[in-house]
């Protein structure tokens, strides 16, 4: 990346006015000229100091943060128009917000005379913990800006944009290095990187002594005046193949969602497509598969191809009109107990596929387990017991994952009623047939040396979704404690693959660890700027049932 000379107006770092600090405090940033014509001699100056309080929301944060404010001035100094641009925190902008009419600027002068243009200025909010006269403090932000790169910095539409950013403050205030996401484009990275070399610091103070310290914060991203990110063409869809519908879900027939992003190239290829939510993780994979896939004519600016991101729901139906898993109603009801009768069957809401265990799949071992579930009158699934299963373990797999089912309760005349459902799993190549995770246990197998451990990783994992373990609801472990921890892969992708136990207080703790992890997804993994396939593992600590409640 070669370095990109910022317009000098723009790389005008803001000089601050010297209000009196408390140790918690709010204060405004002189104004900076935001216009695409040259800054007047003289620029526009508050005609009243500015007051302003740290707003009581926002008495959490440990970290300074900041709002960009944008005003656009008549040559007499009038406001046509004031805006917060951007907040690193909402109860930051609303603050600032509130007190917007209240400040006043006098005109900005060219050559004696008065012009009007549009300036903008920063409101600098401070934590406790950067308390200015206390020995022992954390960074306190003094001056900052906002970057002004010239393509949107995550490929996006929107007219402003945040990066989160790891930085480097020395003992002299100085920011010394500046780490950014993978996903901002490389033109916009140098400028941001500049930006953000530009603020000053009070530095963090060990009971006296200023020392280095490290700060996690949002750079504010705006468009040069002179050149809009707006595109005058959006990225338009060539060849659009709709999902594959997972094999393992066709049992259930359920309708599902995917909403996934991804960056559209200047060859309208489908690059970095990651999902951000899910009405289930079966679908995870399909989606993604399908849409890099797909082809578009690329964004245009100016009548040149530009990168652009797309954010897209993908739609799961099962073809041929199927209805989703039905349970029927048991026409003979005599033998059940009164309180388990019922006219209407319960209805299946929603499902976790159960995992295959381990060393069976890796043994190739094939089976079966039947499973009976208590279901309470809110859908709830209160009890199971495993009447059948050609080895043990697969009972626990299926168990632990009915327990995750989640129901619409049977009736009986209108008013919901408990349940006993019978559920049958399968372990076999047919029902488990993935080739992702047939290539993963090879990859274990043949090259164990290319899964890296997470100390190898550029940034730490970071997750997308994760639930926690739903407590095994066998009487037995009713009053028990207990805990598991578990062994997984994330692939370069950022899906879960091949959970296993590590240990477990109770085989059943185990594999309700098992299944918890199995629904996680990830950013993707990187080591040395590379897609990598990492092990990781994770502890489940489970309370006894009342002590839940």
């Amino acid at each position: 990346m070669k370095p990109r000379r910022l317009p000098v107006v723009l790389a005008l770092c803001a000089t601050l006015l010297s209000p009196a600090l408390r140790a918690q405090d709010a204060f405004v940033t002189s104004p900076v000229w935001y216009s695409a014509d040259p800054a007047p001699d003289e620029m526009p100056a508050p005609k009243a100091p500015f007051i302003l309080e740290y707003p009581a929301k926002a008495l959490g944060t440990t970290v300074p943060g900041y709002t960009i404010v944008r005003r656009e001035l008549t040559a007499d100094g009038k406001s046509t128009g004031t805006s917060v641009v951007a907040a690193t925190h909402g109860a930051f902008g609303d603050a600032a917000g509130e007190r917007l009419s209240e400040w006043q600027f006098s005109p900005a002068r060219r050559a004696g005379k008065k012009v009007g243009g549009n300036i903008w200025f920063a409101v600098i909010f401070n934590p406790v913990s950067a308390v200015e006269n206390a020995p022992t403090a954390t960074p306190r932000l003094l001056s900052v800006t906002p970057a002004f790169p010239r393509v949107h910095p995550t490929a996006g539409n929107e007219p402003q944009a945040q990066v989160a950013v790891t930085l480097a403050v020395d003992p002299n205030g100085s920011v010394t290095t500046v780490k950014l996401p993978d996903n901002v484009e490389d033109e916009a990275a140098t400028v941001i990187e500049q930006a953000v070399k530009s603020w000053r610091f009070a530095p963090a103070r060990n009971n006296g002594t200023p020392i280095p310290a490290e700060l996690k914060m949002k750079v504010v991203c705006l468009p040069p005046p002179s050149a809009p990110w707006a595109l005058t063409t959006p990225a338009k869809p060539l060849t659009r193949m709709p999902p594959r519908y997972p094999a393992a879900m066709r049992r259930y027939g359920f309708e599902g969602t995917v909403t996934v992003d991804f960056v559209v190239s200047e060859s309208g290829k489908v690059e970095r497509a990651t999902v951000r939510s899910s009405t289930n993780p079966a679908f995870n994979r399909p989606a993604l598969a399908a849409v890099r896939e797909w082809t578009f004519r690329p964004a245009e600016r100016a009548g040149k191809a530009v990168k652009s991101r797309i954010r897209v729901p993908i739609q799961f139906t099962l073809n041929r009109g199927r209805e989703a898993f039905v349970i029927p109603v048991i026409k003979d009801q005599s033998k059940l107990p009164p309180e388990f009768r019922y006219d209407t069957a319960p209805k299946l809401r929603n499902v976790q596929l159960p995992v295959y265990p381990y060393a069976l799949r890796l043994g190739r071992t094939e089976g079966s387990a039947t499973v009976v579930a208590l279901i309470d009158a809110r859908g709830t699934v209160t009890d199971v017991k495993v009447v059948a299963a050609s080895v043990p373990e697969f009972g626990l797999a299926t168990a632990a994952a009915l327990e995750r089912f989640d129901f619409e309760p049977a009736r009986l005349n209108g008013k919901p009623v408990p349940h006993m459902l019978k559920f049958e799993q399968a372990f076999n190549r047919d029902e488990y047939r993935d080739e992702d995770t047939d290539a993963l246990l090879k990859l274990e197998k043949n090259r164990p040396e290319r899964i890296v451990s997470p100390e190898a990783l550029d940034e730490p994992l970071k997750q997308i979704s994760r639930s926690g373990p739903k407590r095994p609801v066998t009487a037995e472990l009713a009053n028990q404690e207990g805990e598991a921890v578990v062994e997984f892969l994330v692939d370069e992708e950022g899906h879960v693959f091949l959970p296993r136990i590590v240990s477990a207080t109770a085989p059943s703790f185990g594999y309700a660890g098992v299944q918890a992890v199995s629904a996680w997804w990830y950013e993707p993994p990187k080591s040395k700027g590379k897609p990598v396939v990492v092990r990781t593992q994770a502890t489940f600590k489970f309370k006894p049932a009342k002590a839940e409640k």
